[in-house]
């Protein structure tokens, strides 16, 4: 039997004093740790807030979560969306860490205030209207 892939949906803040560069040097070593993992997922971010969707094995998706949550270059840290799904329906299969930055505000404030299905289906709609980076 083919274990479920788990997924989850977070949004948070660019803490205060950290400079924006500090978002591109996480890329390279996040999508390093993710391929190693087996996790896939986007990062979106406007200048200011984030929003990221993973997906992954259960435990290397709450391994990398603790990382998250305890990463001091971001604040807020707010969970909005947790399930699981089809294995061969990997949202983002390309992509050990595809990172988007947003030309305007992201509603991850909005998203933020979301739970579930609803977060999930708010940040699915953005999708459209970001250029991808894999």
């Amino acid at each position: 039997m083919v274990e479920p892939l788990h997924a989850l949906l977070y949004t948070s803040q660019l803490a205060s004093g950290t400079p924006i560069q500090a978002v591109a040097a996480v890329i390279g070593p996040s999508r390093t740790h993710n391929r190693a993992d087996r996790i896939t997922g986007l990062l979106v971010f406007d200048g200011s807030g984030f929003v990221q969707y993973l997906e992954g094995p259960a435990a290397a998706l709450e391994d990398c979560l603790q990382r998250i949550a305890q990463d001091p270059r971001h604040t807020a840290f707010r969970l909005a969306y947790r399930g699981t799904v089809a294995t061969e329906a990997r949202r983002f299969a390309g992509f050990g860490l595809g990172y988007a930055v947003a030309d305007g505000p992201l509603p991850s404030e909005a998203i933020a205030l979301l739970d579930g299905d609803t977060a999930l289906q708010r940040f699915l709609d953005l999708l459209p209207a970001l250029d991808l980076h894999a």
